[in-house]
């Protein structure tokens, strides 16, 4: 029992359906688990956009001035040697653990209840929503906040607070939460994106257009600071950000598959019974 209970929560095993009873369906979601990391993320906005605000013009427009380090620098070392290695040291804790309850299911039903793959399923989506929002966060910053910085304050240096709070801030935010959305349904859902699910296509495409994206960032800044000056949206070396949002729209073909398995388990419409597979062919038909 404890090598099959192994090879499910690994992936490499179908869960069996059987042995798990209704009661089990109405198990209680933790809304804190969905909405934890959106709201750890509105929280590091609203702390980010406060800072710009009140230090912003201040103590941000002249990098020769004393101050601009204390100011700037020790904020982006925060980002840099806290913020982000502390979600990478919780990507590395999901890569390597498994979800408790669900090996005590397996153990004693031979898979995971309903109720308790749901709670999985929703705290994968609030997950994946948040590197989306940290996206269109680094985007509303970058593309009008900073492009209205160095048209005013001009190009000072590539450390710039509004690269603080963007290039340095939403941009790694949002590819290390792809990133954990990968790796929590690796982990948590096996039936999806477990190990005999392969390497999701979709997911491929949506974290590395996210990758791409940091990449150009680094170009883009230092095309700007050694030749062109200026922040037009019209120039060619602005045309790659294309390619960064485009992979983006892989998310549907993800969100699109995880609510399908939810619609599953809660026993939404006449396909309650089927697959995953079986829905995920319907769903594209």
């Amino acid at each position: 029992m404890a090598a099959v209970a192994t090879e499910v929560l690994t992936g490499r095993r179908a869960p069996q359906e059987g042995g798990i009873g209704a009661r089990d369906r109405a198990e209680r979601l933790s809304l804190v688990r969905i909405a934890g990391p959106g709201l750890a993320l509105f929280a590091l906005t609203v702390i980010w956009s406060l800072y710009l605000l009140a230090f912003g013009f201040s103590k941000g427009a002249d990098s020769t001035d004393p101050e601009y380090g204390k100011y700037w620098y020790s904020m982006l070392a925060v980002n840099l040697l806290v913020l982000f290695p502390g979600i990478t040291l919780v990507n590395f804790r999901l890569a390597s653990t498994r979800c408790k309850v669900c090996s005590a299911q397996v153990g004693e039903f031979g898979g995971v209840t309903p109720g308790h793959e749901l709670q999985h399923h929703w705290t994968f989506l609030g997950i994946l929503l948040t590197g989306v929002l940290a996206v269109l966060g680094g985007f509303a910053i970058a593309i009008g906040g900073d492009a209205a910085w160095h048209q005013s304050a001009l190009r000072d240096t590539s450390i710039t607070p509004i690269h603080t709070f963007s290039f340095y801030g939403f941009v790694p935010l949002a590819f290390l939460s792809l990133v954990t959305a990968y790796v929590y349904g690796r982990s948590r859902l096996p039936g999806l994106w477990g190990a005999r699910r392969g390497i999701s296509a979709a997911f491929a495409v949506l974290v590395g257009g996210a990758l791409f994206g940091m990449v150009n960032f680094t170009f883009n800044e230092f095309g700007h600071s050694m030749w062109i000056f200026e922040e037009l949206f019209t120039y060619p070396m602005h045309w790659p950000f294309v390619l960064f949002a485009v992979p983006q729209l892989a998310l549907f073909a993800i969100a699109v598959t995880a609510l399908l398995r939810v619609a599953q388990l809660m026993g939404l419409g006449e396909q309650a019974g089927s697959t995953t597979d079986e829905l995920v062919a319907a769903g594209r038909s």
